[in-house]
């Protein structure tokens, strides 16, 4: 008898969605990987039991530059207020059959945590977390632990991973189906320089957010002189390094997660409680802040089509960046040009074009 389509083992060189993904796999992933840990064998504290998914002679990058990142912080202070200072991060989990679970967004590392220690699926009093978004600005080391503490063993790779490139400034666009038991990621991260014109940063401020943000350079521009010189007292025009890093990963078409940190510290516009309406208009910050709004009480379901829709939206964003900065230094040239062969007349400054 001539095996069907769908009795033959996939292609792992095909450029081609596997076919697993498009049924139910029946794999209810839930579970810390750090508490499984620890009910064994694991030493140290969570971050390390984390970091150290797997033991090897050969030293990991992103697990010591992780480790130096959230080395100044307390682990203790979590759970406490102290963290709450910056509200920062959007949780919104909801099932394929309309429910959802009701969130308070946005939120910070103590209540993110809280979160993501309950159950995602089959949770007491709440709907199953099948489809799971986490958006996060301005990744600190308190964020980072909260995701650690609560990743299960499947995201683990994928979140240390996503945590390295955007602290690191990593470009990447990728699909990856790993061999062994299928749970797919696509990724997506894009540095780029964003154009402000707003008060020089300080010394002592940039040296404050060492440890507790990550390490983004500022250019001073200001010899552009695009503005009014009387601005120039007070701000400066420059550009900031930025990131952002998009990741969904799951088992199949209906049970997936995905994880965005995205630097918006230039811009100083926090997320908004009256952004996230459950009844009305309920804002997807992943894809929204990007380029209009989004509505998440409108879930999009598939995992393709909702990265997708955010790697479109994220890459007109960065094409607009960029665009503005180029136009900027073009203005400033051509001032520049002007008012030099005006004082040098056209004979003795010719520039060609």
């Amino acid at each position: 008898m001539a095996a069907t389509e769908n009795d033959r083992p996939p292609n792992g060189y095909a450029k081609e969605w596997n076919r697993r993904f498009l049924e139910d796999q029946d794999f209810k992933e839930d579970g810390s990987f750090v508490e499984l840990r620890k009910l064994v064998d694991a030493d140290g504290d969570d971050l390390d039991v984390f970091l150290r998914e797997y033991e090897g002679p050969v030293p990991d990058c992103a697990v010591a530059l992780i480790k130096e990142f959230c080395s100044s912080i307390n682990p203790n202070l979590l759970q406490t207020e102290s963290t709450q200072t910056q509200r920062g991060a959007w949780l919104d989990d909801r099932d394929s059959h309309g429910g959802f679970r009701t969130y308070l967004n946005p939120i910070g590392p103590k209540e993110l945590y809280g979160h993501l220690k309950q159950l995602r699926f089959e949770c007491p009093g709440a709907c199953d977390a099948a489809r799971r978004l986490i958006y996060i600005s301005n990744l600190n080391p308190y964020y980072i632990l909260a995701l650690a503490k609560t990743a299960s063993e499947y995201q683990v790779s994928v979140l240390k991973d996503t945590i390295w490139k955007h602290l690191t400034l990593q470009a990447s666009v990728r699909v990856e189906i790993p061999r062994g038991f299928p749970i797919f990621r696509l990724e997506c991260h894009i540095p780029y320089l964003a154009l402000r014109t707003s008060t020089m940063p300080s010394t002592e401020s940039i040296l404050a957010g060492v440890e507790t943000k990550p390490r983004r350079k500022w250019f001073d521009l200001s010899f552009l002189k695009t503005s009014h010189p009387k601005e120039l007292e007070k701000q400066r025009i420059g550009v900031y390094e930025a990131q952002i890093s998009v990741v969904t990963c799951g088992s199949d078409k209906s049970k997936w997660a995905t994880y965005a940190f995205v630097d918006t510290e230039f811009d100083g516009e926090p997320l908004e409680e009256g952004d996230f309406d459950y009844e009305g208009m309920h804002e997807d910050p992943i894809v929204s802040e990007s380029d209009g709004q989004i509505n998440a009480n409108h879930p999009i379901q598939d995992a393709r089509e909702y990265f997708l829709l955010v790697v479109e939206k994220r890459m007109a964003q960065v094409h607009r960046e960029w665009k503005y900065l180029v136009q900027k230094v073009e203005e400033s040239i051509e001032k520049f040009v002007c008012s030099h062969r005006l004082k040098l007349g056209p004979s003795n400054f010719n520039i060609e074009r």
